[in-house]
């Protein structure tokens, strides 16, 4: 499991609720063949809609997507669901279709994030991966109350930097300390002070995903 998290805003869940299902009513009710996606014109970023593979054909259903790699062998793509926080590798292009200029405007739902300054201490020497033994306190401290995330910084690839902070027995707590403090993490301040972009005073309320990957 890498370093990542994906969080959303919690005032925007039920109106993301809301245009998920637009999404699904106006894909669903079409049968045009001008929003099917041929090879050629698939290229590494563009911006699509996918169906659910897990979906039934009668109820499909579809995710906004960004196209992360294409393998023109046997066309199928890498895609990142960008209000879902998640990906899916090897999807046949005839899951795609193009999506409209009103669906791709919208506001995602999601972001991504990491926790700043900390990395996980792993006997394997990877500096991306946590283990369960540290996943487990993790989540059972951020489930005790609903997580303040103050944005520190980005990457170039767009990944957040962030402080993580819950009310834990009547305290408030810095989740990054806290994983510090129990042996679960490691400091990498230095490390994290180059290639980032500084975000200013950017503090706010997000519902940690349930497809998070810690």
């Amino acid at each position: 499991k890498t370093n990542i998290l994906f969080f959303y805003l919690g005032a925007a869940i039920k109106e993301g609720d809301k245009f998920q299902r637009e999404i699904n009513e106006f894909y669903n009710s079409i049968d045009d063949k001008q929003y099917s996606i041929t090879s050629k014109q698939i290229r590494v970023n563009l911006c699509v809609i996918c169906y659910d593979s897990k979906s039934t054909d009668n109820n499909k259903i579809w995710n906004r997507s960004q196209i992360l790699d294409f393998d023109s062998s046997d066309d199928t793509v890498n895609v990142f669901y960008v209000d879902l926080g998640t990906w899916e590798e090897f999807v046949p292009i005839n899951r795609l279709r193009h999506i409209t200029d009103r669906f791709q405007s919208h506001l995602v739902y999601s972001i991504t994030c990491r926790l700043a300054h900390i990395l996980p201490i792993n006997k394997e020497n990877d500096d991306l991966k946590w283990t369960a033994d540290a996943t487990c306190p993790f989540l059972a401290v951020v489930a005790q109350s609903q997580p303040e995330i103050e944005l520190l910084s980005f990457d170039t690839n767009g990944c957040f930097h962030t402080n993580l902070f819950v009310i834990n027995s009547g305290q408030y707590v810095c989740v990054n300390d806290y994983m510090i403090h129990i042996k679960k993490a490691k400091s990498n301040i230095e490390q994290d002070r180059h290639n980032h972009f500084q975000v200013r005073n950017k503090s706010y309320h997000f519902e940690l995903g349930n497809k998070q990957i810690f």
